[in-house]
């Protein structure tokens, strides 16, 4: 989600649309091979699956870096209800 956020929005209206389709093509290959999973991962994202929604998405978001405080603000939760959601998940994980 950091790294979606950082992702600086380009506008460059005089960019033809043949030069967007072509750095569009290359992205999305790029994508691709970033893309492809080693067995743990695919074990890991298949056990997050298995969670209740809320407890993925605090989960995912702790993966991803965030405090419990900034998860809590940005799902708009308390942070004692982010700090249960991450302990039923890490349990139901183990």
């Amino acid at each position: 989600m950091r790294t979606f956020l950082r992702q600086a929005v380009s506008e460059r209206p005089e960019q033809d649309l043949a030069e967007r389709l072509a750095e569009t093509s290359a992205d999305w290959r790029t994508s691709l091979q970033a893309a492809e999973l080693n067995e743990q991962q695919r074990h890991v994202l298949h056990a997050l699956i298995q969670l209740p929604f809320k407890q993925r998405s605090v989960m995912a978001w702790h993966l991803d870096g965030f405090s419990t405080a900034e998860i809590a603000e940005a799902m708009s939760l308390e942070q004692a209800a982010v700090l249960q959601n991450l302990s039923r998940a890490r349990r139901t994980l183990k």
